[in-house]
């Protein structure tokens, strides 16, 4: 692979060089089963900002909503390990976001 246009000048600046060959493998590896684990995290992140929504505003709606989101991203946890089986499929990233999402989710708990 020549790195000169026909022009005999470099398409890209000099300081890109090393970066031309980098591969993101972790982002060519996304699975469903990691789908449903953002869901998870999500759920967590949710809870924690409905936490502190609630303690601006004291409205008791924000605080049962603080505490239905966690309980989504239970079942959301349960769930990514049930479609991974059923995929057959399982990557690195997949599980690097299990335990981040679950991390977040417990966060949103103890927010609660």
């Amino acid at each position: 692979m020549a790195i000169f246009h026909s022009s005999g000048k470099l398409p890209f600046s000099l300081w890109m060089l090393p970066f031309v060959h980098l591969r993101l493998s972790s982002s060519r590896n996304f699975r469903l089963a990691d789908l449903v684990t953002i869901m998870n995290g999500v759920c967590g992140s949710f809870s924690i900002f409905s936490s502190a929504r609630y303690l601006m505003t004291n409205d008791v709606d924000y605080l049962w909503f603080a505490l239905a989101l966690p309980l989504a991203g239970l079942m959301f946890d349960f769930l990514d390990g049930k479609v991974a089986r059923w995929r057959k499929s399982s990557s690195m990233l997949g599980q690097e976001l299990d335990s981040l999402a679950d991390l977040v989710r417990s966060t949103g708990t103890l927010c609660y």
